[in-house]
């Protein structure tokens, strides 16, 4: 699974599936990352062929607890539900580009994924750039094609957003 790393269950922010760590890990999250965990599985001998890269077509939020907003900022539980899931903590992607509208949308560079913010909310998810980071490290580690059930519906809403 390289996704869920991250979400509103830990006191501060971080992104639900990161490429790479961060220098705000600490303990064992240093291994919360999709590059961590392809390499651990291959050390173990997992032929990389049989290795699925799962991609997440949705954002985990945070309600931010102080004025900081960046990764690893305070947090206090999930953002508000979004409109059409419902669920607190986690919002599918037209929630994610619903927000971003009226966001301020930045990048994680050494995790190679966005981050998006607005008052107390902040939610980390995937676009085209990240994903196609994504895609080159499953490629490079000649991984099994990359497993996403929205991908296409993904595609048809970043080219008409």
């Amino acid at each position: 699974m390289t996704y869920d790393f991250h979400g509103s269950w830990e006191p501060f922010t971080g992104h639900n599936s990161p490429l790479y760590g961060s220098p705000v890990d600490s303990g064992s999250q240093i291994q919360y990352n999709i590059n961590s965990s392809i390499s651990h599985w291959l050390s173990l001998g997992a032929p990389a062929e049989k290795l699925l890269l799962g991609f997440p077509t949705y954002g985990r939020t945070y309600r931010l607890s102080s004025a900081a907003n960046g990764l690893g900022a305070p947090s206090n539980g999930p953002a508000e539900a979004g409109p059409y899931t419902r669920t607190a903590g986690f919002w599918a992607y037209y929630e994610v580009c619903d927000f971003t509208n009226s966001a301020t949308v930045s990048w994680i560079s050494e995790q190679a994924v966005p981050y998006a913010t607005y008052s107390n909310a902040w939610v980390g998810y995937d676009d085209q750039r990240s994903f196609s980071s994504k895609v080159t490290k499953s490629s490079s580690s000649r991984l099994h094609a990359p497993l996403t059930f929205l991908f296409l519906q993904f595609i048809w809403m970043t080219a008409n957003n």
